[in-house]
């Protein structure tokens, strides 16, 4: 096994470039083009002592990696500053005991075919070629795809694969950043890597703040959210776009909207060509009903690559952002960018064809969308928000309720935390059946006691207290949270509290009355009983 003790940055980022871990080897040349301008320290080499060589050395592997993920306005700039160095460059070629100890000639021909058939979009074929190689014959790229088609099948587990190619290359970002996906623990990935490496030294510090904060980013059942680590590590790596992307990243993923548009901001100032996440900011854009900040986003992608996927969800988003809500063109730009993306799926794709779906009245289509999106990544609450609100749309609360408890009780996937309760007691409230109102009330205290910043959930418990006449206590709730957060929708239920009983309120009666009559296509006796069992389960895990 090769050691990596005494390795530079610089060498990590060559050794990624030859296993062609393209995607690691630029993050990594991005922390390392930060490191150098905080003056940190300068590239070194174990190979080379020449400053000159390795600058040059540098600017080529990173403009060459940029070019291998089709980033070619900024490779164009890598290049640049290689080609404008006195000492020529030539390619740097692959040690042979790499192509005799990992990848012979046989492998790489099988890995060449594995590749013209995912051109062919024969993609079964091409992973039953791969895993024709034995285990210890797989290389870094090799392990890295297999892991990759396990995440978007069923059967066998991909952290096998991602943890394989930590072993053989321990700064694989990538694989890290997969491992915390799939719920590895922090301890065992830290394991993994820095056992193999030496983080004392200077070039290397970031890392274990990037292992933290990668795990911080991911909702945890019945944790609450943190993003010291990811602003630690801001502040260690400042203005670097990958370190502000995780940041705008976590924060959306924990639904702190405001925070990540106003990070995503931040970087496409300091980086106005960087692409990763820019489909998370384009549909917080589109959230938020930001036409000309998105407009600007699609076009600043288009300018720079039509070949991510992320250039192509944010032309759907601008689509179904405007006036017209051009439905059919935000789905065709959907489907443009799930080819674009590994195994032909993509969660904001698939998102984006949802609610287009739900904006053509099509809600069986927008219910078949976000449910792939929700097992392509069962960790981001989107997808099942989608799902509740086609359902909820159809007026089949009934069902969107046993969505959701479905999704707490997974293990893999959001589990119990802040916003899945909160969106469990949502569904339950709007469902008549007012013998579940009790429950609702505790998932909401739950939800709030994870999250205290959690303004929906605040919403939904002084709306639900006001409904069992508790309107005192309800004011309460939401005075105390207004002196905290300044937040528009506790301001208008204040409001409507404060206001005598009127004809609105009746007309709301007189509608969960109607409600209750309505057939859901969900017997009263089959949803009674999901309910009770998961509502016990929680209880029963809580204590």
């Amino acid at each position: 096994m090769t050691s990596f003790v005494s390795w530079s940055l610089l060498d990590h980022i060559k050794y990624l470039f030859e296993q062609e871990l393209f995607e690691d080897a630029v993050i990594l040349c991005s922390i390392a083009a930060t490191l150098r301008e905080m003056k940190v320290l300068p590239l070194t080499s174990t190979t080379n002592s020449s400053t000159q060589w390795n600058e040059s050395l540098f600017h080529y592997l990173y403009g060459s990696a940029l070019y291998e993920v089709h980033e070619y306005q900024r490779a164009e700039h890598y290049f640049k500053l290689c080609s404008s160095c006195k000492r020529p460059l030539t390619k740097p070629e692959r040690p042979k005991s790499a192509s005799t100890e990992i990848a012979t000639m046989e492998f790489e021909a099988k890995y060449k075919q594995y590749l013209s058939c995912l051109k062919r979009n024969k993609i079964n074929e091409a992973f039953m070629i791969l895993e024709t190689i034995q285990g210890k014959q797989r290389t870094p790229k090799i392990n890295m795809a297999l892991g990759l088609y396990y995440m978007h099948s069923v059967g066998k587990s991909p952290i096998p694969c991602f943890k394989e190619v930590l072993r053989q290359c321990p700064l694989s970002l990538e694989a890290i950043r997969h491992l915390c996906s799939l719920g590895v623990k922090s301890s065992e990935i830290s394991n993994l890597v820095l056992n193999q490496l030496t983080s004392s030294r200077q070039d290397l510090q970031w890392l274990p703040i990037w292992l933290k904060a990668e795990h911080d980013m991911y909702p945890r059942d019945r944790s609450s959210p943190t993003f010291d680590a990811l602003l630690q590590l801001n502040r260690k790596l400042a203005n670097n776009g990958y370190a502000m992307a995780k940041l705008a990243d976590g924060y959306f993923l924990h639904g702190r909207y405001s925070e990540s548009l106003a990070t995503f901001k931040k970087l496409v100032a300091v980086d106005p060509h960087f692409i990763r996440s820019m489909d998370v900011y384009a549909f917080l854009l589109w959230k938020h009903r930001k036409a000309e900040a998105l407009d600007r986003l699609a076009c600043g992608l288009l300018e720079s690559s039509e070949d991510h996927p992320e250039t192509w969800i944010a032309l759907g988003f601008h689509a179904l952002c405007s006036q017209q809500g051009r439905s059919q063109q935000a789905h065709a730009f959907a489907e443009k960018s799930c080819k674009l993306s590994p195994m032909g799926a993509n969660y904001f794709g698939l998102l984006l064809q949802g609610f287009a779906a739900l904006k053509a009245k099509g809600r069986d289509q927008a219910i078949e969308k976000f449910s792939e999106a929700v097992k392509l990544k069962p960790y981001i609450y989107e997808a099942h928000q989608g799902v509740y609100e086609a359902y909820a749309e159809s007026k089949q609360t009934r069902q969107a309720t046993m969505h959701l408890m479905q999704v707490v009780k997974a293990e893999n996937g959001m589990g119990t935390t802040s916003r899945s309760l909160t969106l469990l007691a949502r569904s339950v409230l709007e469902t008549p059946m007012s013998q579940h109102l009790a429950k609702a009330k505790t998932w909401l205290e739950k939800a709030i006691k994870l999250d205290s910043q959690n303004m929906e959930a605040v919403r939904l418990l002084a709306e639900l207290l006001a409904r069992e006449s508790n309107k005192q206590e309800a004011i309460k709730l939401i005075e105390e949270n207004l002196k905290r957060f300044n937040d528009a929708s506790l301001r208008q239920v204040l409001a409507q509290l404060l206001r005598p009983v009127g004809e609105e309120e009746i007309r709301n009666s007189v509608e969960r009355v109607r409600l209750e009559l309505d057939d859901r296509h969900v017997t009263d006796e089959s949803f009674t009983a999901l309910l009770a069992s998961s509502a016990n389960e929680m209880d029963s895990t809580d204590q």
